[in-house]
């Protein structure tokens, strides 16, 4: 507790005094230093007391990737790498501290790490995902610019489902990320695994900017099906989002003309497959 909150006269006087442990764990497995990701004070501290640098939590997290988690917080990253921390270092999903920080989207803290290792940039998660998926999943325009300009990472690659960067930028409704994206070369038209294009995908995701974005400006066919999962085969946009119970892209849908009475390969209307579920993209 006193690391979390940043206690560190509390601290020194529990550690040199009482000869409370710097190197105590929790039910989660987190250290002091976890605890500390984002006190510069309390870091150093610990990290002058010679504490590890690198132990793991549950799931795999070290203390450099709970410190990426926060912005502006490029000073505890420092002195985190500075004291050895080990970037090339995955959690349980396959995530590195870059990953991480492209999620946050600290321009400053990706471009500080991919200076230290750009080959940290390079690794993809166990579901297939790179840093620009990330990054444009979570609508971090200058993270992407910085990826696809600097660092010229691929923007080509598709993770296990057949995403695309764009299609997560689509997912997360940011205009200036798919612009971006069409601007090296991606396409609103591609399909991922299941055969869903952009616009079923931003109507699954309840993105009514990238809907309307996608339609307006692309011409993007608003009843074009899905094409290859049996399941959803024959399916509009409109039959996605009311699966979905995406509400605000079924009203956008049907405002811009989506066929109301269109039928699936199972000959039903897109209002018949309300789902009772609530469906959320992280």
């Amino acid at each position: 507790m006193m690391c979390r909150h940043g206690k560190l006269e509390m601290l020194k006087l529990a550690h040199e005094k009482w000869h409370v442990s710097l190197t105590a764990v929790n039910l989660d497995g987190k250290t002091p230093l976890h605890e500390a990701a984002s006190n510069i004070g309390v870091m150093e501290y610990l990290l002058s007391n010679k504490v590890s640098v690198n132990p793991l939590k549950k799931a795999g997290w070290t203390p450099l990737m709970t410190a990426c988690t926060k912005s502006n917080n490029l000073q505890c990253v420092i002195a985190l790498v500075n004291a050895g921390a080990n970037l090339k270092l995955v959690n349980k999903d396959g995530w590195n501290c870059f990953h991480i920080a492209c999620r946050e989207g600290d321009v400053s803290m990706v471009e500080y790490l991919y200076n230290r290792d750009s080959f940290i940039a390079e690794t993809i998660s166990t579901n297939g995902r790179t840093p620009v998926h990330t990054a444009a999943l979570h609508g971090k325009f200058k993270v992407l610019q910085y990826l696809t300009g600097t660092c010229k990472l691929s923007m080509k690659t598709r993770d296990a489902c057949g995403s695309t960067a764009l299609m997560d930028a689509i997912r997360s409704g940011n205009t200036a990320s798919i612009e971006l994206l069409i601007h090296f070369g991606e396409s609103v038209y591609d399909v991922d695994s299941m055969g869903r294009n952009g616009l079923h995908i931003a109507a699954e995701a309840n993105q009514c900017i990238s809907i309307e974005h996608l339609i307006t400006t692309y011409n993007c066919d608003i009843n074009e099906v899905v094409r290859f999962d049996n399941g959803l085969k024959g399916q509009t946009a409109l039959h996605l989002a009311y699966k979905t119970n995406s509400h605000n892209a079924v009203t956008c849908l049907i405002r811009l003309g989506a066929d109301i009475n269109a039928l699936d390969n199972q000959g039903r209307k897109p209002i018949n497959i309300q789902s009772k579920k609530t469906f959320v993209y992280s």
